[in-house]
């Protein structure tokens, strides 16, 4: 169980209805199986009890079978499409668990996967008749509005000024048929090949956009004494893009890491009807270098530090429709444009049967001139019992140099975090 503790700040963009202690309940299983068929289940459920909710999170839920030189699975399995995607977490070419949106994780994506190795390389074929979107913190509406304990939701505006009066605005949610969104088809493939240390992988996909891009549509209603709101119908969608990307690198256990990354992103554009105001996206162009090294290296335990830049070159764009204004009404698909991140990964201390773990990572955004620091500490005992923290701390540098306001630091910037927490393992 995990308790953790947000920084009450209303000054900066505190939600409607946001519990500032959140409180956990964590059941994880992680099974593997070998025989005639093979498989592993791997997954996490999450109850979250201020929010009322349920979190139920398979990283894989896969079977299959194995022969020599090739393997068939089914199901929802993980596989590193790429180095950068998993870097920063951005979520192109798997889904991710998002209740959590600063310490959120990938999943696999789900359908039928064919694996072929050779000595030095492999080929991997991924197929599916249906799409399986990424979720994000629970949420109600009430009366119009939306309300979450959840910090990490945003809910949309509560007012517009229109004809220069303050006007209140009220949500509806029209979800699409569950056909519409599930039945949706992929295709993805990655090919990678090994030269002693050096490594080179190739990946494509075409899919729908992990996250569920949305619509509005904005009614007009006067009551009978003359008051009046704005009715908004929210319409979640689905968006299909084609990804591309190509990594090369050098990797030795021991000693250095570095790699360099580009990844295209061109999103199809669909009929949207031309009273809807949506979401749009554009051509994108991810560049991403990292150097790391291991300070330390052992059977079990990697001790390592690291060194990251990234840089994202279009993607958003303005609204579009009929009803549109300066900022942009939705949240915006990525939380980080222009990066360095200094990192380190799994220090640790052992004390006899004990051992004292630890990791941080720092990140600066010059475009959205913010920064995040995310630290970890664990200390185990026998092989059962472990107690746990966590810091989070998100701020904007300079609010003047920022290009835009509404990015995921400016918009979380009140939710610095202290998390503590005790874990068994059956």
């Amino acid at each position: 169980g995990t308790t953790s503790y947000f920084r009450e700040d209303t000054q900066f963009f505190q939600k409607r209805g946001t519990k500032s202690q959140i409180s956990d309940l964590v059941l994880a299983l992680d099974y593997e199986w070998h025989g005639v068929f093979d498989g592993a289940v791997n997954f996490k459920n999450r109850i979250a009890v201020e929010e009322q909710a349920n979190y139920f999170m398979p990283k894989n839920l896969y079977a299959g079978w194995s022969g020599k030189g090739w393997q068939f699975w089914m199901g929802r399995k993980w596989y590193k499409w790429s180095e950068a995607d998993e870097q920063l977490q951005r979520g192109l070419y798997q889904g991710r668990f998002m209740n959590d949106k600063l310490r959120k994780d990938s999943h696999g994506l789900t359908g039928f996967f064919v694996e072929n190795n050779w000595r030095n390389g492999s080929l991997l074929l991924f197929a599916s008749p249906m799409f399986v979107p990424e979720f994000g913190p629970d949420h109600d509406i009430i009366g119009g509005d939306f309300y979450s304990p959840n910090p990490y939701f945003r809910p949309p505006s509560s007012s517009l000024e229109f004809l220069g009066v303050n006007t209140p605005m009220k949500y509806r949610v029209i979800n699409p048929a569950e056909s519409e969104v599930v039945l949706n088809e992929s295709f993805a493939t990655r090919l990678e090949q090994n030269w002693g240390s050096w490594f080179a992988r190739g990946s494509y996909a075409y899919k729908p956009m992990s996250q569920l891009l949305l619509a509005g549509q904005f009614l007009f209603q006067h009551t009978e004494v003359g008051a009046q709101d704005i009715r908004v119908n929210v319409y979640p969608r689905v968006q299909y893009h084609h990804l591309s990307s190509l990594e090369a690198g050098f990797s030795e256990a021991g000693g250095l890491t570095t790699w360099m990354s580009y990844t295209y992103e061109r999103p199809e554009q669909d009929d949207i009807p031309k009273e809807w105001t949506f979401q749009d996206t554009g051509r994108s162009g991810i560049f991403a270098a990292y150097i790391g090294h291991d300070l330390s290296a052992g059977p079990r335990e990697r001790t390592h530090a690291y060194f990251s830049y990234s840089r994202v070159d279009g993607g958003d764009r303005p609204d579009a429709g009929e009803f549109t204004a300066r900022e942009t009404l939705f949240e915006r698909r990525y939380q980080f444009y222009e990066t360095v991140e200094l990192g380190l990964q799994n220090g640790y201390w052992l004390l006899n049967k004990n051992k004292f773990s630890w990791s941080a990572r720092a990140i600066l955004d010059f475009v959205q001139q913010g920064a995040v620091f995310l630290a970890d500490a664990s200390w185990s005992w026998g092989p059962q019992w472990q107690v746990y923290g966590m810091v989070d701390l998100l701020g904007i540098v300079d609010d003047e140099r920022a290009q835009f306001a509404d990015g995921f630091l400016g918009e979380y910037r009140s939710n610095d975090r202290v998390s503590l927490g005790v874990s068994y393992v059956f």
